[in-house]
């Protein structure tokens, strides 16, 4: 056979005879291509296409399955560990089963998708031995795909070139461009792999790898890469549910004002995915609760350098007072016969320190000193410092958070740079602090913000591509990028204030789409987890959101599902005095059905929750409404 020989599973090209004068249009057809053909027998003989079922495949995290197909079994990518593909993400090696002849090479894939939405994929190049030098490409690295952009990729067979003259024919990323070929040297048994990044959470959004190919061409006329790469290859793992999703909020004491109280706020952000928050302004004891009966924890906010006193003003002793007096509140912070203050896990101390003109070493030593104290006199918090870019300061802060906004994956060194910045200060990891709103309105068409973002160069196409994407997207993208590539939470500025950052608008309506796209992020990442999903209806019918309705009465139903379990039970409740106290309902069988009385006159808040066999619980669904008051005697 050549130089390859027939392995089991690894089938050669077949066989095409076409007629003399076909041959000639043929060789025609493939100069205007950029590729020289070879003569048919030796480019019928070396030619090797795979079966992806009979590669090696190494998970660097995730699961695969393999499935049925009119085309024999594919492999899946990617599924939860029950075979389940229906929010599943991951990264996986796809090894090829022998050696590589040196030369050049088309590289060809042939994959069926799921049902597609505009989120992320990538694949990379690159061998564990010897070396694969992508052609004709500015930088070789990381490739970023958009399948689904266009609503016309779903449950569709694909035949791309991953190296070569028909590239990926989904939303490509202008930067990264498919290579026209490849050139490989001293490349082993099982050593030249296709690295494929699932980052899209979105329901059955999968591909399904049926086989790869390559295919030799005449190395004459290419133009090797530089020896450089878009991006690390080098990704932390996802820290899994541990990942904290949250939001800034402003307490509605602090201007500019809103048209909605916390207890509104509190429900929408559990209803949002939130299970973080980082206040601003006064907190009491009602707060706190409600804080801790949605199942979030919350860290206070304040500039300590606002009390920085000048230099020689100071000594670390001055700093007990304020501590002691904090930390009794909390001590002491009891709603209704409940202790609550543990709802607070710790305070940031300061804003963008690096920022310039940064902070004089006795502004250092200032903050250091006020960290040390707060962590003396509260064991169990934590001080927060939200950095600027790296290299960062160390003020002895025992958790880190950047401003690292817009980041989505085709700029996700920014991630990788923040974590190795925050273990330079000896730190395990940090949180992404984001400012949402469209990449597009922020670059405002100045290229030298989105190459401050890392996206370089920022040329026209860039641009182009920018415009097409929306405020929904780039919110959602944000957010799994933070948790593909490793940050420990996803913390955006902010919820309220009806900025043009904001969640939300002045009366609590989500604006722009931001918070349409932060919620379901956050919704399929914790359904990758493997939570369990709930609805909330009023016998059957949705509630008006803050509607007004008649009192008495009120039967809530649920729809819950789990994707790789059974669900146990769905709690559901009621509160009317802002999420505080409730009252619980719990049903285990379904159609799952609770019942609550409600007085006239009252604001009251309806929620349900599902829960897993295995424990896992879902996000809160949840609505809040209003009953009409009593008439007034005459």
């Amino acid at each position: 056979m050549g130089a390859f020989s027939q392995l089991p599973g690894v089938e050669t090209m077949t066989r095409f005879d076409f007629p003399r004068s076909f041959s000639g249009w043929l060789v025609i057809a493939c100069v205007l291509l950029g590729l020289t053909v070879l003569p048919a027998e030796e480019n019928r003989q070396r030619s090797l296409s795979v079966r992806a079922e009979n590669c090696r495949i190494t998970p660097i995290y995730g699961h695969y399955t393999k499935v049925d197909s009119s085309k024999g079994k594919l492999v899946q990518l990617a599924s939860d560990s029950h075979g389940n593909p229906a929010h599943a993400m991951g990264d996986f090696q796809i090894h090829f089963p022998q050696p590589i002849p040196d030369g050049s090479y088309r590289l060809t894939i042939c994959w069926r998708t799921g049902r597609m939405n505009g989120t992320p994929w990538a694949f990379l190049l690159g061998a564990d031995g010897g070396s694969v030098v992508e052609n004709d490409i500015e930088k070789s690295g990381w490739h970023y795909f958009y399948p689904g952009l266009a609503a016309v990729d779903n449950d569709r067979w694909f035949t791309h070139d991953l190296a070569g003259p028909q590239p990926v024919g989904f939303s490509m990323f202008p930067n990264t461009p498919v290579a026209g070929s490849i050139t490989v040297s001293g490349v082993g048994k099982d050593d030249f792999y296709v690295r494929v990044r699932d980052m899209s959470p979105g329901r059955n959004n999968t591909f399904g790898i049926e086989s790869l190919t390559l295919t030799p061409i005449s190395p004459r006329g290419l133009r090797p890469v530089k020896p450089t790469r878009s991006g690390s290859t080098n990704i932390q793992r996802p820290v899994g549910s541990k990942f904290t999703i949250g939001v800034y909020y402003a307490m509605p004491w602090l201007n500019p004002k809103d048209d909605f109280s916390w207890d509104y706020a509190f429900m929408d952000m559990a209803r949002s995915g939130c299970n973080f928050v980082v206040i601003s302004g006064n907190c009491w004891a009602d707060q706190w609760a409600a804080i801790k009966h949605w199942g979030m924890r919350g860290v206070t906010s304040y500039g300590q350098l606002n009390g920085y006193p000048g230099p020689g003003k100071w000594k670390p002793s001055d700093f007990a007072k304020g501590i002691k007096e904090q930390r009794e509140f909390l001590r002491t912070c009891i709603w209704k016969d409940q202790y609550v203050g543990d709802a607070c896990v710790g305070h940031i101390m300061t804003d963008e320190p690096e920022c310039p003109p940064g902070l004089s070493e006795d502004k250092r030593r200032f903050l250091r000193a006020w960290a040390d104290a707060y962590h003396q006199h509260n064991p169990n918090r934590k001080v927060y410092v939200n950095h600027c870019d790296p290299k960062w300061y160390d003020l002895n802060e025992k958790h880190a958070t950047c401003s690292a906004a817009p980041t989505i994956a085709v700029n996700s060194q920014r991630i990788s740079d923040r974590i190795r910045a925050s273990q330079a200060i000896g730190l395990k990891n940090f949180t992404v602090v984001a400012l949402l709103g469209r990449m597009s309105d922020w670059g405002g068409g100045k290229v030298g913000s989105v190459e401050y973002w890392n996206i370089r160069p920022a040329t026209p196409a860039v641009f182009g591509w920018l415009a097409k994407r929306t405020n929904a997207q780039d919110a959602y993208e944000e957010m799994v990028t933070a948790f593909c590539y490793g940050a420990s939470g996803f913390h955006p500025y902010m919820y309220n204030q009806h900025r043009a950052v904001s969640l939300v608008d002045r009366h609590g309506n989500g604006q722009y789409g931001i918070r349409r796209g932060f919620s379901a992020a956050a919704h399929d990442l914790r359904r990758s987890h493997g939570w369990p999903a709930v609805t909330l209806t009023n016998n059957g019918s949705p509630f008006a959101d803050r509607g007004t309705y008649s009192a008495g009465e009120f039967t809530l139903t649920a729809q819950a599902v789990s994707d790789s379990g059974k669900i146990s039970r769905v709690v559901f409740g009621k509160s009317t005095d802002g999420g505080g106290v409730w009252q619980a309902r719990v049903d285990a069988t379904a159609p799952y059905s609770a019942k609550f009385s409600v007085e006239p006159g009252k604001t009251v808040i309806f929620r349900a929750r599902a829960i897993a066999e295995d424990g896992k619980q879902s996000i809160y669904a949840a609505n809040m409404i209003h009953t009409q008051a009593m008439p007034a005697k005459k």
